[in-house]
């Protein structure tokens, strides 16, 4: 079959060559009328079928063989692997036309592709932290109590999607945060974050195995000395006064701080800390400065989404969501998010698959939509959907878990959940 992509702009021409190696013969035709001229390509051939951008407003007639493919040509290839040409519609997207679940393996497959694929600003404990997005990483915090298994608690963070898990110690003596660091690192694979109310606590954390060390104040004018990192961990800076800074003097620091750090050869990542809202600097400043330090920034950057969500009171899937959406696109690779509150259970998982949905747009262009799972738990997109289940999202518990091991997450999960 001959397949026509009529686009206004053009279309890669590894996509062209991935279309091809299905056995189709592929036609790029650059259109500015998209509402008639793809009608008059259709009935200018015979055999061939005419594929328009999915985003395209247009309702064409049944028969025409003018057909919407998806919202962005990098992932047409991926979707013809599932659906026949002759099977799209020419009224709605491409990703609306397959099963939620399978579009979610779909996506989950150019995630998996992404994650064997980006540049690494280093390794902790096997994984590699982007020097940019995407991908996003999630870091849950887990705060260190009393009467609570740590290392259930950091497994159940892992199940929910977390890539790093960071024990904190708000109200917990620095006894206690040596003993769960001691007990979580041995029982769990990925790499644990230490964030000790007293920082000169560090050093001894970094001694006995943590892999990443959180929250080290750095005045790039008089720097700490940071010969005793090790090699083999990575260290989040922070500048000495947030509150005080507006976004060029964030973006300052932030140079200044990871030149310090590259200097030394220590693992860096910066925080420019993003404070409450309602604060007299409040959270755009570190987006802001995120998002002015550019390209040009050689250490990545960790954005810390719980003193917003924590101090609104809207429901986190959406203000999650939103903040990972600008944090990605400002440039951060990594993501703060805990569980504190009762409102903010489930924030791991939600921050998780607001990673991935801000992933999958930032490497292929396509809307964080209709990727076979979302972060609609009470509207839903349709009449009589949403509101059905204990999960954060209308997946259902068995496609996000499909979802969830297909990017290596196994373990963990809430049993009999709807």
């Amino acid at each position: 079959m001959r397949l026509v992509l009529a686009t206004p702009s053009s279309v890669p021409r590894d996509v062209v060559e991935r279309i091809e190696g299905m056995g189709f013969e592929v036609e790029v035709a650059v259109v500015y009328d998209l509402e008639r001229e793809p009608l008059e390509l259709a009935r200018s051939c015979r055999d061939c079928m005419v594929i328009v951008p999915g985003s395209t407003p247009y309702k064409y007639p049944e028969g025409s063989r003018v057909v919407k493919g998806t919202y962005s040509p990098l992932t047409l290839p991926y979707l013809l692997e599932e659906v026949e040409p002759s099977r799209l519609s020419p009224i709605i997207p491409a990703e609306k036309v397959l099963p939620p679940d399978t579009v979610a393996r779909v996506f989950a497959r150019i995630l998996q592709g992404l994650r064997r694929s980006y540049e690494r600003a280093f390794n902790i404990r096997g994984l590699g932290v982007p020097l940019k997005p995407p991908p996003i990483l999630v870091a849950s915090e887990v705060y260190v109590n009393r009467g609570v298994d740590m290392v259930v608690e950091a497994s159940w963070r892992l199940a929910e999607g977390a890539d790093i898990v960071v024990l904190g110690a708000l109200g917990a003596g620095e006894e206690g945060l040596l003993r769960a660091l001691d007990r979580v690192k041995d029982a769990v694979k990925a790499p644990i974050g230490v964030d000790p109310a007293n920082r000169s606590l560090l050093r001894t954390l970094a001694s006995i195995g943590a892999d990443l060390l959180m929250s080290l104040e750095l005045d790039p004018k008089n720097p700490p000395d940071l010969s005793w990192v090790p090699s083999d961990a990575g260290i989040v800076l922070i500048p000495p006064s947030p509150i005080d800074m507006g976004v060029w003097d964030t973006v300052s620091w932030m140079e200044g701080a990871c030149r310090r750090a590259l200097e030394v050869g220590v693992n860096a990542i910066v925080d420019p800390v993003v404070l409450r809202p309602g604060a007299p600097r409040g959270p755009l400043v570190a987006l802001a400065s995120t998002l002015m330090a550019g390209k040009d920034l050689r250490c990545p950057v960790m954005l810390g989404l719980n003193n917003v969500y924590e101090m609104l009171d809207a429901d986190t899937q959406g203000s999650i969501a939103a903040l990972t959406m600008l944090a990605g696109e400002a440039g951060a690779s990594l993501l703060l998010v805990g569980e504190e509150s009762w409102k903010s259970r489930w924030a791991t998982l939600e921050a998780r698959l607001a990673a991935d949905m801000a992933s999958i747009s930032l490497h292929t262009g396509t809307p964080p939509k209709d990727l076979g799972f979302n972060l609609l738990p009470w509207k839903g997109k349709r009449e009589n959907e949403g509101a059905a289940g204990s999960t954060p999202c209308t997946l259902s518990w068995e496609g996000l878990r499909m979802y969830l091991e297909a990017l290596g997450v196994r373990d963990g999960g809430p049993q009999g959940s709807a």
